[in-house]
């Protein structure tokens, strides 16, 4: 009888031994973090964005294919994204083309369930010859985006210098001309001709060229003026710099192509 009450002791405390270990050991694996390295530019509307990742444990993890996706083209199209991540920081992983009209999207469920999301486009931190991000010449904001910004933050970037300076100058991000800058806006449906006469008669802005069929215009714009657009998110869908060429960056001359 002592025996087997000894027998069942033990039984009921190695179960209770497992039951104790086993969050422990799931606990153990961290979080893979997703990351968007930089977006390059190729030409003719097409960019492309860079991926990568973090896995700060000491294994290799995996996940189902379906469970790590790349969106673009507007939500149309869809694609599998890395799904078996080394262990450490692995930079440039994969790319996904999109147009400056759209965004990429990386969904990641990992196996614990957590969901991942990283999100590149125009704004985002654009890439050197050799691939990685170029250097700002202006101080970029808190975690390199702005919630709710229609100029984003490379010409929020450029005005907060401006008005702490006095003085701006041109490099690999801005067309400049003494006090302005080359932008191209994008107005909301419907609201071209209105978003022109508002930039022209309240905000000093130069047009250079217009597309009211696609809703795009570009223009020389004060620099001390950037920041007003941001109130008029109701009628305005972005406003970016004018990159300048990476053949010439020299003149100001701008076309329709």
């Amino acid at each position: 009888m002592a025996v087997n009450t000894i027998r069942k002791f033990l039984l009921i405390f190695a179960s209770l031994l497992l039951i104790q270990i086993k969050p422990v050991s799931a606990q153990s694996t961290k979080d893979v973090e997703i990351l968007v390295e930089c977006v390059e530019y190729a030409g003719n509307d097409k960019f492309y964005a860079n991926f990568g990742y973090n896995n700060p444990n000491k294994s290799e993890v995996s996940v189902n294919p379906d469970n790590s996706v790349v969106i673009s083209n507007n939500g149309k199209s869809k694609s599998n994204g890395v799904n078996t991540f080394k262990p450490g920081r692995q930079s440039n992983v994969f790319r996904a083309e999109f147009t400056s009209q759209d965004r990429v999207l990386w969904h990641l469920v990992l196996p614990n369930g957590v969901v991942k999301e990283v999100t590149a486009s125009i704004n985002s931190n654009h890439c050197n010859s050799s691939g990685s991000n170029i250097i700002p010449y202006y101080q970029p904001p808190k975690n390199g985006k702005l919630d709710n910004s229609v100029i984003g933050p490379e010409l929020t970037s450029l005005y907060n210098s401006y008005i702490a300076t006095g003085t701006a100058t041109s490099n690999f991000i801005f067309q400049i001309d003494g006090s302005k800058v080359l932008i191209e806006v994008k107005s909301k449906p419907t609201f071209y001709s209105f978003v022109l006469n508002l930039l022209t008669t309240s905000f000093g802005f130069s047009q250079v060229t217009g597309d009211a069929v696609n809703n795009v215009m570009t223009g020389w714009i004060p620099i001390n003026k950037l920041l007003n657009i941001n109130n008029y998110a109701a009628n305005i869908e972005y406003a970016r710099p004018v990159y300048p060429s990476v053949l010439n960056n020299s003149g100001r001359a701008l076309n329709s192509g």
